[in-house]
């Protein structure tokens, strides 16, 4: 093992426990924290799927209230635009709607 300084081993011996000779172990409070932060971790990646979901749900709550499930539509969320793309026989018309009110007022 290299030279260390006196107040660099010192440190090294007061973070980590020497287990054996050139084998450390973290210590219980470092581990706890690894774990937890691990945690945190895995509990925002929970809630970016749940935020994904609740957005795809919306969207086919939209496209079932305004009529366009099946069409090959766009939908544009910063200015409410809906694009409807129509099948034509000499190749595909693009048509831009303005969707204001759903064409299935049941809610």
């Amino acid at each position: 093992m290299p030279s260390l300084w006196p107040w660099r081993r010192h440190l090294i011996a007061r973070r980590c426990a020497i287990v054996e000779r050139n084998t450390l172990q973290l210590t219980s409070r470092d581990l706890y924290r690894l774990r937890r932060t691990r945690l945190v971790a895995q509990r925002a990646a929970l809630r970016v799927q749940y935020a994904q979901q609740q957005l795809e749900e919306l969207v086919l709550e939209l496209e079932r209230s305004y009529g366009t499930l099946t069409k090959d539509t766009v939908m544009d969320i910063q200015t409410g635009k809906i694009q409807i793309s129509e099948g034509v026989s000499n190749g595909l018309e693009t048509r831009e709607e303005v969707a204001h009110e759903p064409a299935d007022n049941a809610d």
